[in-house]
């Protein structure tokens, strides 16, 4: 795992929780040392602050994607249709993603205010057209679970359109009600993103973590 943060303090935290929870963890306190370090390393996960002091999230992204190109959920940030809710990973989204539009690299400051008011309120997970995907959560175990569950519908979706065939849309009030079952219990919700992280803890660094 990869932790890339600017604030010493920051750093030091998500670190020492993370190698506490049984990570093995490497730092790097700006994207281009993070860069470096992805070139002689795979990692796994990567945890970044959004703004960092030499550039930002975006643009480690970027980068970080020369190491494994291909990626599904580029492909659908492509697509005029956007996510479609055509897999049970896809409706956890439904009424719940938002859109940003491709604005080139990211090296105006002003589009933070733009990403976060293309994200609103309500939304965690939104999808950078042309670019890829971002999420938030309170905590790192729900970012997880929503970056994992974005990118499986991602790629359900790039596969079920390769095949040709004209696709089934479930009805708008299944999709309301599963979107529903995913999104209403929070406490439920929370329990599960720490037993999902806890779980690729576990495959991540060979079964150790507990």
């Amino acid at each position: 795992m990869l932790v890339v943060e600017d604030d010493d303090d920051a750093r030091d935290i998500l670190r020492s929780v993370l190698t506490y929870l049984g990570a093995f963890v490497s730092t790097a306190a700006t994207a281009h040392i993070a860069v470096n370090i992805l070139g002689h390393i795979k990692a796994d996960v990567v945890v970044c602050d959004v703004y960092l002091g030499d550039t930002d999230a975006l643009w480690l992204i970027r980068e970080a994607r020369a190491h494994q190109p291909g990626t599904p959920f580029i492909a659908v940030s492509a697509q005029e249709q956007g996510l479609l809710p055509i897999s049970q990973h896809a409706l956890k989204f439904y009424g719940h993603i938002s859109y940003h539009a491709y604005e080139g690299f990211a090296l105006d400051l002003g589009e933070r205010e733009r990403l976060v008011a293309d994200l609103g309120q309500k939304n965690k997970s939104m999808i950078l057209r042309n670019h890829g995907l971002l999420v938030c959560g309170r905590s790192i175990p729900e970012a997880f679970v929503e970056v994992y569950s974005l990118e499986r519908a991602c790629q359900g979706q790039i596969a079920s359109l390769s095949g040709g065939s004209r696709l089934i849309i479930p009805p708008a009030e299944v999709c309301e009600r599963t979107a529903s079952q995913y999104n209403s219990d929070a406490a439920a919700r929370q329990a599960h993103a720490k037993k999902a992280w806890s779980s690729a803890l576990r495959l991540i660094d060979g079964g150790f973590a507990q």
